[in-house]
């Protein structure tokens, strides 16, 4: 046996006899019209073409990633940091996902930026409840419901508590104001 034949059977006994690798557990990729789905809700859209204006991309994409059967990764995530939505909520709506702890020098930095962070959005706490104030107040006049003090702070409340979230806040505010003018209403006529 000369050595070419040598190092190919080699070759061939490697390739043949390489240990079974237990098999990694892959994670099921939701398909584009589960994204489709989570991307309607947050964008109170129900068409694609407004869902993609929502997400600020082009409507030619949308053939694409029906093409691909999904939608690039780093799509999703620019729109969904762009609006400060949660990508645990996103790609792993029903898992308890862990943040990991890290321990070196950029933590440091890490932890002042996000210091200083709070101390800024402290700082707006007092804006955030005058817009809000002014909001609810616009939201229940225009549902000519009265703007009492229960009402105020009803509505004040639940726009602090709802925050940017999934809910778009206009929506819910202008629910309960509709619900709050039916009972001043109610009220009166009694």
């Amino acid at each position: 046996m000369n050595s070419l034949e040598y190092k190919i059977m080699f070759k061939r006994k490697l390739m043949t006899n390489k240990t079974q690798a237990p098999s990694k557990s892959k994670v099921v990729e939701p398909t584009l019209d589960e994204y489709m789905e989570r991307l309607s809700r947050l964008s109170g859209e129900s068409k694609p073409a407004a869902i993609l204006r929502w997400m600020g991309v082009s409507a030619s994409s949308y053939s694409n990633w029906k093409r691909r059967g999904t939608i690039p990764y780093k799509t999703l995530v620019n729109v969904l940091i762009e609006r400060r939505i949660s990508l645990n909520w996103f790609f792993a709506p029903y898992a308890k996902l862990e943040v990991p702890v890290i321990r070196d020098a950029t933590l440091q930095e890490g932890t002042q930026t996000y210091l200083q962070r709070q101390q800024l959005e402290k700082g707006s706490e007092r804006e955030q409840v005058i817009k809000a104030y002014s909001d609810c107040r616009a939201i229940l006049q225009r549902n000519n419901a009265q703007p009492s003090e229960n009402n105020m702070r009803l509505m004040i409340d639940l726009y602090l508590a709802v925050g940017e979230r999934v809910v778009q806040k206009e929506m819910v505010l202008e629910q309960l104001a509709q619900s709050l003018s039916t009972i001043d209403n109610n009220a009166d006529d009694a």
